[in-house]
């Protein structure tokens, strides 16, 4: 009897101990961005697909930062079908819960092996709130020019948001109806400004630096063109950070 029960008590201790790690990864904001600067926690294909082949950005960034709380990697396990891997794509979209994927090392690997899949659901998702929700109104107008003031106090506003332990969603306006987004993890304040560090969907595995110097008025990218960010999606992260938070305190 006793022997029976060894493996069990095992079992339950390496599940209680993973549990443990991921939550002291995922509640440890200064871990949570840690880990974020690392290309095995990004997701490793870049923005494509969607519609018309002009790219999914905005949900890819949304999905990144779903995955990077919410997924929860267990390598030394055996691996699920390829039905059930597909299933928690679905759920991660749909932020359900925290979702453990077992045979796989980290979100790069993984989102390698089904990048495919990933990118029809993030069609999806684009056609779900462009046609039903009127999204991609959200984001294609804005100023991409403000004042010093205005622009000053936008990034303090982020600069407090981030604070929070938030990583930040932010659409970037440019020229005309184009538009973009960045993963904002980290700030750092200087006597000039601050220092973004960023995700961007384009470089999906790498994480990028732009620089706010006071009196600026605008963003400009390597090609010389103005652009401006905006927060958004902030009940999305709280939703998120509330997940966690519920399943880390049963």
């Amino acid at each position: 009897m006793i022997i029976r029960m060894i493996p069990f008590w095992l079992v339950f201790t390496a599940f209680a101990q993973s549990n443990k790690n991921f939550c002291e990864a995922k509640t440890n904001y200064s871990t949570l961005i840690k880990d974020f600067n690392k290309k095995e926690n990004l997701l490793g294909f870049k923005n494509d697909a969607g519609l018309f082949d002009e790219g999914v950005c905005w949900w890819h960034s949304r999905f990144q930062r779903k995955a990077h709380y919410l997924l929860q990697f267990k390598p030394e396990q055996n691996k699920l079908s390829e039905k059930e891997n597909k299933k928690i794509i679905r759920k991660l979209i749909r932020n359900e819960n925290v979702i453990s994927i077992p045979g796989f090392k980290n979100l790069n690997e993984f989102s390698k092996t089904y990048k495919d899949y990933i990118l029809k659901r993030l069609t999806l998702w684009q056609v779900k709130d462009g046609g039903l929700r009127f999204a991609w109104i959200n984001g294609l107008a804005g100023r991409r020019v403000l004042s010093e003031e205005k622009l000053r106090t936008k990034m303090d506003e982020l600069y407090q948001y981030l604070s929070l332990e938030n990583i930040a969603y932010v659409k970037q306006q440019l020229k005309g109806i184009p538009s973009h987004s960045w993963l904002i993890h980290e700030m750092k304040k200087n006597e000039d400004g601050y220092l973004i560090k960023y995700v961007d969907s384009n470089y999906s595995e790498k994480v990028k630096t732009q620089k706010y110097v006071h009196g600026d008025k605008t963003f400009y990218k390597r090609s010389g063109k103005a652009f401006m960010i905006f927060l958004e999606q902030r009940k999305e992260q709280e939703k998120i950070k509330k997940t966690v938070k519920t399943f880390c305190e049963l």
